[in-house]
């Protein structure tokens, strides 16, 4: 297998409609440079500083359990709490946090690149239209690496009514490694 190359960066990058997302992904792919994903510490929160209110990260703890490393502004306002050094589970109902899991799992583990598109926190009140990315981030001593993602999302009130809305739980993985 070898480190997929611009390819993948451009179907992905093509999939993702919001301009703060694709400057959080251009930073990521950026940080990577030529290794198949950046660790934490490659990530520069300068590089982003537009897109921060709307960035966040897990990290994969020593009992191999994701744990929150970073909520930005928008993402502490949707959810109500701050994901730092919370899991998964005590964040969102039982299912979500299953699928959540096996997502950032897939990323972190095949390694890929993951969008979503559509309905976004359809298990609560807080309904709405969204758009979200989230890519692998290396190990690190202490951690044996994570996810960072960013999330763009309209709340309700402005979706009320419309037709034809996209499920939550589409989302599309593109491998980072290619077969040689």
């Amino acid at each position: 297998m070898a480190v997929g190359g611009a390819g993948c960066a451009q179907r992905f990058r093509a999939l993702i409609r919001d301009e703060l997302l694709r400057l959080v992904f251009d930073h990521w792919a950026s940080a990577r440079g030529e290794r198949l994903m950046p660790s934490w510490c490659d990530i520069d929160p300068a590089k982003m500083k537009p897109a921060l209110p709307l960035v966040w990260a897990w990290r994969l703890d020593e009992t191999g359990e994701f744990v929150g490393r970073l909520a930005g502004e928008r993402v502490i306002g949707t959810l109500g709490i701050n994901l730092h050094g919370k899991r998964p589970r005590e964040l969102f109902p039982e299912e979500v946090a299953r699928v959540a899991e096996a997502r950032y799992r897939r990323v972190l583990g095949e390694p890929a690149l993951c969008h979503m598109r559509g309905a976004i926190f359809v298990f609560d009140e807080r309904e709405g239209q969204g758009e979200r990315i989230m890519m692998p981030l290396g190990p690190e001593p202490g951690s044996g690496g994570g996810i960072i993602g960013a999330t763009v999302y309209e709340h309700p009130r402005l979706w009320r009514g419309i037709v034809g809305r996209t499920p939550y739980d589409t989302a599309t993985f593109i491998p980072l490694k290619e077969e040689s």
